[in-house]
Parts: C-alpha cells; sequence; structure tokens
C-alpha cells in the first residue's frame, strides 16, 4: 500500500529544517546537490494491496516523465512505459527525491523506477531459489509499506533485503506506515534507514515475523519534518545521497576504497553501514514538531535499550550535522591505528571492517578524547548490517545472523564507566551524554556479554557540539 499522500512540510521549508540552507551557505558552490549518484526509486501501484508481491504491475506507479522537475533527468523504467499509468504519489516523491526545484539530490541525473510488484519478483526474486538480482543504485527510496500476506513470505522479502545490501552495497531508505500497525515491510529489515514523521504519527516497533526479525526492535531509525511518511522518506534518501556524493567527491575523508560489483570504487564514507550511522548520530534530539525535544527519552517506556527513543528513533534528520561528521573524516581506533593511539577529533567516524576476534582481528575498540567546554556533548552511533549466510552458491537459503555489539562510554579521568548502549536484539547502539570539560574520555566498541568470536565489519559515527 502506499503510504498516504505526499505533502510538504510542517512548517517552513524542510530544508531550512534540516539544516540544508546553513550547509549552502556554507559551501557555496560546493554544497552536494547528488550529481553522479545512482538512485532508484520503488512505488507501489495504486491498487496494491496485502499479498503485494503475488500481484501484476496493476494500477498506476510511474512518475511523470514529462514533470519539468524532471527535465534532464534519464528514468530508466522497470517495465514498459506503457505498463501502469502516471502516479501523483510517484511524481510528488520523484520531485523531493531527485526534482529539480525541490530535492538535496537535484542533481542526480540517472535514475531507476520500479513497481513495488516487480521488484520484489525480478530484482528480490522471491519465491525462488535464485539469489536476488544486482542493483547499481546507491541510494533506493522506499515510500510504501505492504505485507505479502504470510509471515513465511515476510520473513524471505526481509533476508533477500538484507541480503542485498550486503552484496551491493546500496543504501534503502524505507518509509514506515502512517499508523499503528506499521506492515512488516520493509521497516523491519536490518540493513535499513526507516523514516517516520517528526510529528511522531506513525507506526513504531517492528512486528513479530521470526526468531531474529522480532517484534518491538526499534522503529523508526530517524524522522523528518513532513507531513507524511511518503514525504519524509526522500528526504532522508535524498540526504544520503547527497553525502554519497561527498564520499565520492573528496577522497580525504576516507582511509579505503572497495570495488562494487559493477566494478565502481566505493569509499568507506559512502558504505550503507556509514552512511546510516552518520545520518543517526547527525540527528537533531531538540525540534519543534510534534510533541517536540521536550520528551525526547524523558519516559522511561520510550527508551529503548539501544539508546534510541521508541517514537523518534535517533531523532529529526541534521544533514549539516551529518556532513560535519563525515567531513571529520575516517579515524581508527588505537587497536587499528597504535601509532595515533586512537586519539579522535571532535567530528569523524571509523569503518572497520575487521572486527571480532576472529582472524587476528580485535575484540575491543578504543577510541579517545578530552573533552571541553565548546563540546560539550557527545553523541555517538555505532551501526552494522546483519549477515545472511547461505549453504549453497547455487539456490539461496539465506539465513539471518545478527552478532552482539555494544558501545560503551568511559571517564578516564574517574575510572568509570558512564553510559552503555547494550541491545542484543538490534545491529545498532547510541550513546548521548554532556561530558565534564577537562575530562579524558573513552568510547569502547566491544562484544556484547556472552558473545562468541566472530569476523564482520561496522561503522562508528560521533560529534561533540553544544547539543541539539
Amino acid at each position: 500500500m502506499l503510504l498516504s499522500g505526499v505533502r510538504g512540510a510542517l512548517a517552513a521549508d524542510y530544508r531550512e529544517i534540516i539544516g540544508y540552507r546553513r550547509l549552502v551557505e556554507v559551501l557555496g558552490i560546493y554544497v552536494p546537490n547528488g550529481r553522479g549518484v545512482r538512485i532508484a526509486q520503488v512505488e507501489a501501484p495504486l491498487l496494491s494491496r496485502p499479498g503485494l508481491w503475488q500481484f501484476a504491475a496493476a494500477g498506476a506507479w510511474r512518475p511523470d516523465i514529462d514533470d519539468g522537475d524532471f527535465a534532464g533527468k534519464r528514468l530508466h523504467l522497470s517495465t514498459a512505459t506503457g505498463e501502469g499509468g502516471i502516479s501523483g504519489h510517484a511524481t510528488a516523491v520523484g520531485r523531493l527525491l531527485y526534482g529539480a526545484s525541490g530535492s538535496m539530490a537535484s542533481a542526480a541525473t540517472d535514475i531507476d523506477v520500479y513497481s513495488a510488484t516487480n521488484w520484489m519478483r525480478d530484482v528480490l526474486r522471491t519465491g525462488s531459489m535464485f539469489f536476488p538480482a544486482q542493483m547499481s543504485a546507491r541510494v533506493v527510496n522506499h515510500s510504501w509499506v505492504g505485507s505479502t500476506g504470510s509471515p513465511v513470505y515476510d520473513s524471505e522479502v526481509l533476508r533477500r533485503l538484507d541480503w542485498s545490501v550486503n552484496a551491493d552495497r546500496n543504501l534503502h531508505v524505507v518509509g514506515i506506515g502512517n499508523g499503528n500497525p506499521s506492515p512488516p515491510l520493509l521497516g523491519n529489515a536490518f540493513n535499513v534507514i526507516s523514516v517516520g514523521r517528526s510529528d511522531g504519527r506513525h507506526g513504531s516497533g517492528t512486528a513479530e515475523i521470526d526468531s531474529v526479525y522480532r517484534e518491538e526492535r526499534t522503529m523508526p531509525l530517524l524522522v523528518a519534518p513532513m507531513d507524511t511518511t511518503s514525504a519524509a522518506t526522500p528526504v532522508v534518501a535524498a540526504a544520503a545521497a547527497a553525502l554519497v556524493q561527498t564520499a565520492q567527491r573528496w577522497a580525504t575523508f576516507s582511509r579505503n576504497t572497495v570495488r562494487t560489483l559493477d566494478g565502481a570504487a566505493l569509499p568507506d564514507g559512502a558504505r550503507p553501514e556509514v552512511i546510516k550511522a552518520l545520518l543517526m548520530a547527525g540527528a537533531n534530539r531538540e525540534f519543534r514538531a510534534g510533541n517536540g525535544a521536550s520528551d525526547y527519552r524523558r519516559e522511561l517506556v520510550r527508551r529503548s535499550a539501544n539508546g534510541l527513543d521508541r517514537i523518534y528513533g535517533a531523532g529529526q534528520l541534521n544533514v549539516l550535522n551529518s556532513y560535519a561528521i563525515l567531513s571529520g573524516g575516517e579515524q581508527r581506533s588505537a587497536e587499528d591505528d597504535r601509532r595515533r593511539g586512537g586519539i579522535i577529533k571532535p567530528y569523524g567516524y571509523d569503518f572497520d571492517d575487521a572486527f571480532g576476534g576472529e582472524a587476528g582481528s580485535n575484540e575491543v575498540a578504543n577510541y579517545h578524547f578530552r573533552a571541553d567546554r565548546r563540546h560539550r556533548w557527545l553523541t555517538a552511533t555505532l551501526a552494522w548490517n546483519v549477515r545472511i549466510s547461505t549453504d549453497s552458491a547455487a539456490a539461496f537459503a539465506g539465513v539471518p545472523e545478527l552478532v552482539d555489539l555494544d558501545l560503551e562510554l568511559f571517564d578516564d579521568t574517574e575510572a568509570r564507566r558512564v553510559a552503555v548502549s547494550a541491545s542484543w536484539a538490534e545491529n545498532t547502539e547510541t550513546i548521548r551524554l554532556e561530558l565534564t570539560p577537562g575530562h579524558d574520555y573513552r568510547i569502547v566498541v566491544r562484544l556484547g556479554d556472552g558473545e562468541e568470536t566472530f569476523l564482520w565489519r561496522y561503522a562508528l559515527a560521533w560529534r561533540r557540539d553544544a547539543g541539539g
């Protein structure tokens, strides 16, 4: 089903609210605008309903390629133009996702457009023995929700999506329902960014699908100041595209580069785990929408085990903060860079591609800093993907494996732990704490209690500032 209509921000231009206007003022002609980043848009037909993936592409699902906001864009449709009519919903989402006048990724030119039916059938290949097909888009937007009507098939869709993220190294930004309960597709996936509204009028908490895709995991992970989740989702996806472009443009922001399946060079700063951590660590906990900042995590029932708010997640998107974290550059832990001893700057991130204690990898990572009066608040987010294992290279039978990582903060001046985020059911951890100026602190990533050693990867992003 669609996520209701697509309208604008609750108050002023959303780009002002989320810090993009300020970023334009700071960077001028160098402000990121999505240039060179391939984006995908997945849209549900207007006639979709539970059992979505079983149906042909009936109903309208295509953005209007003749819309003036799409001039100069190359929209690559997953089916023939004649299949499925023009959707006002898809057109409005497209304007926010890659449109020339309303998007932070206004310079993106190559857009892959799928109907949700075809995407689940032909890309994820749900219900078959085949592995999912490759996607070249770096950022994928899903402004729809739904269910196959069966927990077994819903679980298969989620496992295939999480496997695809690991294989293609792309970021899927998914909307959740505008009310409770939100259907399981696709917000219940681990390796995505789930998006809600800043007014809090959306579903919260995942559904019970199986022993790994459990109920009451934190969802959404992020909110944006729009009237519907259909509109909030492309706002976050466009911000993600802007950050991907930034990482690709400025090689000094990353320490390493990996080749994707299609041969493209992907710097650490553009990896999906890193972009996820950047967006979550950069989010505002104080914002004027809905219930607003005054009650963020204030009630005990709203505090999740992974350091988030059960309604607002990490908070409201702030692309200025996320850009500052990325531009702080990749900085390694003491275990991976003994020369620098793990001393970190106020803004930055790390991507550790060999962690967990197996094969000579470290099973603890320490990041050191001294607090000062200008940077009294620490916000840090740890993000990693669930691993989908397959026993055969010939047939897909994905088994989800969620490793357990904890995030801690130690005040070394007082020789005590002052904060911890330790959920065993989630794949993000977040700490936010006011610091004592002059004290020495240490951010610690470690295996969760009782976790056996493994070899996997994580992203850590942090900022120390005046709060917000």
